[in-house]
């Protein structure tokens, strides 16, 4: 009987989180991001990347209705440039790429507090990784909040000579060991798919479904 009414009230739930998604949203225009020809190498700059184990109950689409819905918040934090709400490549797990003015800005952001909030809103840990930006160039205008975007983050010996198709923008940075890696963002899955395929490497893929740009 117990079983029963548990396995209804998760199909009550699941019905209400569908319903909510599939309600229409206002999505906040991004401002456009301009293309440019060289690097920009603006020092002491840091990109974090946080993974939140996503609730099964919750759908990807009610996940994404969230992050919109989250914009208001982040244009406000002090020091965030970039923010690229992403999940893992299975969807398993969500969070963001965020670049930061400074290291004292991530680290502000990611404070006591923050783990605390994930600790009691999703009963885990999150996971934070932090990177030394060396620079960062975006190759082609963009200038929607909410697409198929692509993320990948990928070894040192990956080498862009030019401007792939559908490349984005990238950003050059070293992790916690010293070693150099790439952040690229793709205007979508397929592009980053079709560039990476000749490469044997262990990179890490993230669905990427809104941008935030807090620079003018």
């Amino acid at each position: 009987m117990k079983k029963a009414i548990s396995i209804s009230l998760v199909i009550i739930v699941m019905v209400i989180l569908g319903l909510t998604y599939m309600t229409a949203q206002q999505v906040p225009e991004l401002t456009p991001i301009a293309a440019h020809s060289e690097y920009d190498n603006t020092p002491d700059r840091y990109l974090t990347v946080t993974r939140i184990k996503k609730p099964w109950i919750a759908p990807k689409n009610y996940v994404v209705k969230k992050f919109i819905e989250s914009i208001p918040e982040f244009e406000k934090v002090d020091g965030l440039l970039f923010k690229s709400y992403a999940f893992t490549e299975d969807h398993g797990h969500f969070g963001g790429i965020y670049l930061w003015k400074d290291e004292n800005a991530a680290k502000k952001w990611f404070n006591s507090a923050w783990h605390e909030r994930i600790r009691q809103k999703y009963d885990q840990t999150g996971q934070i990784t932090y990177y030394r930006v060396i620079n960062t160039r975006t190759l082609r205008k963009i200038t929607e909040t909410k697409g198929k975007y692509y993320t990948v983050i990928s070894a040192a010996k990956i080498v862009f000579n030019d401007a792939p198709k559908g490349l984005l923008r990238i950003t050059n940075a070293l992790d916690a060991s010293g070693n150099k890696v790439h952040i690229t963002l793709w205007k979508s899955q397929k592009y980053a798919r079709d560039y990476f395929r000749k490469y044997v490497t262990n990179n890490l893929y993230f669905v990427t479904p809104v941008l935030l740009n807090n620079q003018n």
